[in-house]
């Protein structure tokens, strides 16, 4: 535990276990916390740029690092061209589909 003291840490650093990763075969990934640095954003784009702004996005990823897709609610069309560049990516080790906690999101697992 730190605590701090006129700008000083003092204390003992206690050893964590790397819980909350995901692991994919012999690949382990870092906690999935969305930023603005692994964030694409493709709502209110059309199918044909939202596509190519998603595989510029991938290219520029770096390796072993969690992508957020949002492609938010409309249509679908969006999320379902999202949903086939990341499929076909070679790049992209797994996906999470949106849930409750992240609706109008896809996390892509990049390697």
């Amino acid at each position: 535990m730190f605590y701090i003291y006129g700008g000083i840490w003092q204390g003992r650093a206690q050893k964590r276990s790397p819980a909350g990763t995901a692991q994919t075969g012999s690949v382990s990934f870092a906690p999935a916390v969305q930023t603005s640095r692994n964030t694409v954003d493709l709502r209110g784009m059309r199918v044909g740029e939202a596509s190519n702004k998603l595989e510029m996005a991938i290219d520029g990823c770096r390796p072993y690092q969690v992508l957020f897709v949002v492609h938010g609610m409309g249509t679908g069309a969006v999320k379902e061209c999202a949903l086939d560049v990341l499929r076909s990516h070679p790049r992209v080790v797994r996906m999470e589909d949106e849930s409750p906690l992240n609706y109008g999101c896809t996390v892509a697992y990049i390697e």
